[in-house]
């Protein structure tokens, strides 16, 4: 099966990601704020967004929003843990891809899926390159999608390992660049 014009962005995307080295200038979360607006227009979702978990909390570090949309989910901003969407993609409670979050029975019965208007979702765990679980790459739809498919999950979660990849040893993205077009910048 051809991979769809989507798919095949997001894992331009990707390739965009480099871990900066001593001969490359940080750029951190600009960069990733404007990787994350191309992820968004590439996904037509309505909010796109990187979140950290720490201490029981959704810490949410870049976020890209169509506009108009979710006054919930913004830069710095943060919220529990608990009964998120990102909670329970990380465990395996809830499929990467939510075509119709009224049609999975876990999600339906979430708050969060009123109050943050979310119809349809896709999600990834992004992991340190040690490992360790960093939080969530995400994207959200106030509509529901029915032609979302498992490979756009498996095009955000292969986004999601790059970027984790790039994450620095202590958690902070410092270490972060991406070139826009999804290319590789040169060294």
């Amino acid at each position: 099966m051809p991979k769809s014009k989507q798919v095949i962005r997001l894992l331009e995307i990707a390739r965009g990601i480099v871990v900066v080295t001593p001969d490359r200038v940080p750029a951190g979360l600009e960069q990733l704020s404007a990787m994350l607006a191309e992820v968004r227009d590439t996904m037509r979702a309505d909010v796109a967004f990187v979140a950290r978990f720490d201490e029981g909390h959704r810490h949410f570090v870049a976020v890209s929003k169509a506009e108009g949309s979710l006054a919930g989910v913004e830069p710095g901003g943060a919220d529990p843990l608990l009964d998120t969407y990102c909670r329970l993609v990380v465990e395996r409670r809830i499929p990467p891809v939510v075509r119709d979050t009224q049609g999975e029975p876990l999600t339906a019965r979430l708050e969060v899926t009123k109050t943050l208007r979310i119809s349809a979702y896709v999600g990834a765990p992004v992991y340190r390159a040690d490992g360790a679980l960093f939080g969530t790459l995400c994207a959200i739809y106030h509509e529901t999608q029915p032609g979302l498919g498992a490979e756009i999950g498996r095009a955000l979660r292969h986004l999601a390992d790059q970027l984790g990849q790039s994450i620095g040893p202590d958690g902070t993205l410092d270490h972060v660049s991406w070139s826009e077009g999804g290319r590789r910048a040169n060294a």
